[in-house]
């Protein structure tokens, strides 16, 4: 009998995002214990929920208000812009402070954590994979922060007592609604902050890439023969409508419950792979007829300090099968596989996409190529070490 497949996300998933806590110092999350799935009173995202979007622009206001009589307010006389340029000093000092000696390049980032060919291959704990997208994208006063990207330059010397200003001043961003803010400094350090974790470095320039067989996935991004897949990911869509899973209805013949996976957030953050890697490549898609996959996607970082992360993989794989194929594409497929690819065309076109319908002329994209398999299963390694095979399937 066929019975309804519910969400077996993999234990390195962030389910409640964690607040930093000022004032008290960090405590590493504890090993996942087996546990039956959530009640229905846990908190989940419903599928016809409306999903927002990660980031929250907002003008920055003028910091010089001009009085009635055209004379510019003093900063004495205003205590609100008291408190926003001693966050702005603060700020200054955590960016531009005391500059050090230069550094030999890849100094600061440590040794490798490469196992020579003969030792054991290190098997990466959920607690670990965590661990990383925590330090990554911290949450402070209901605020995130970027906080992996290296900034222009390394933090000069800052004490506890500034760091801990910065996290009481987020406050005031999210009172103006910001959930995302650009007023951090990335890589300060503060006991209540999560530490980066030693065992994720980022790979120096120029080093030889390893091949795809020497390298451990993240939990998401392996690929699961049976079962359910450990993201629920249609290709198709944007990465906000990406989730762990879905879990049964709160009532009897209700909708399922979906629950965020979250891109921008601790379980995105995380890294793509260990030893972690500046690039990763996808060059061949599985059960494909094609000889060559004439489509392979080179997945990089968004900033060169950083390592290959879950979310560039997502946005990539998004952006690949975006865009549109050739005439000599579609003209090069037999006739079978043109048929599919046309229907997957109209059901696209009329579904609606990030509050629109693309319309009947937006042309025959990538993912029209799947058929009706456009959900991401995972990636496998190829058997030669040569990038990774990319798996997909139905809903």
């Amino acid at each position: 009998m066929l019975e309804p497949a519910y969400a077996t996300w993999p234990d390195n998933a962030v389910l409640e995002n964690r607040q930093v806590v000022v004032g008290r110092p960090w405590a590493p999350s504890p090993e996942p214990e087996p546990a039956p799935l959530p009640s229905a009173s846990a908190s989940t995202s419903t599928p016809r929920e409306t999903p927002r979007p990660a980031h929250s622009r907002h003008a920055s206001t003028s910091s010089a208000k001009r009085d009635s009589d055209g004379a510019s307010a003093t900063v004495e006389d205003d205590p609100a812009r008291q408190q926003s340029s001693r966050w702005a000093s603060v700020l200054r000092r955590c960016r531009f402070g005391k500059k050090k000696g230069k550094q030999p390049e890849g100094a600061s980032e440590g040794a490798r954590a490469v196992p020579p060919p003969h030792e054991e291959r290190r098997i990466v704990t959920p607690v670990e994979w965590r661990a990383y997208g925590y330090w990554a994208r911290p949450i402070i006063n209901d605020v995130t922060v970027r906080n992996a990207t290296p900034p222009p330059v390394p933090p000069g010397d800052v004490s506890e007592e500034e760091v801990a200003e910065l996290m009481e001043n987020l406050k005031h961003e999210r009172a103006q609604g910001i959930i995302f803010s650009d007023k951090w400094v990335a890589r300060v350090q503060h006991p209540s902050l999560p530490p980066r974790p030693a065992l994720w470095d980022t790979p120096p320039a120029g080093h030889a890439a390893l091949p795809s067989t020497a390298l451990e996935l993240n939990p998401f991004l392996r690929h699961r023969t049976l079962g359910q897949a450990p993201v629920l990911f249609d290709m198709r869509l944007h990465q906000h409508l990406i989730w762990l899973g879905e879990l049964p209805p709160a009532e009897p013949g209700g909708a399922r419950r979906r629950v965020k996976f979250g891109w921008e957030h601790a379980n995105g953050a995380q890294p793509a792979t260990h030893p972690p890697v500046r690039a990763l490549t996808i060059r061949a898609l599985a059960d494909d007829p094609c000889a060559r996959w004439p489509w392979p996607v080179v997945v990089l970082p968004h900033h060169p300090g950083l390592p290959v992360l879950v979310a560039h993989v997502f946005n990539a794989l998004i952006a690949n099968f975006e865009e549109r194929m050739t005439r000599a594409e579609v003209d090069a497929l037999g006739a079978e596989r043109r048929r599919q690819t046309f229907e997957a065309y109209w059901l696209r076109v009329r579904t609606m996409v990030a509050g629109r319908f693309p319309g009947d002329d937006d042309g025959v994209r990538r993912v029209d190529y799947l058929g009706d398999r456009p959900f991401f299963r995972g990636l496998e390694p190829a058997p030669d070490g040569d990038g990774f095979i990319l798996f997909v399937g139905p809903p």
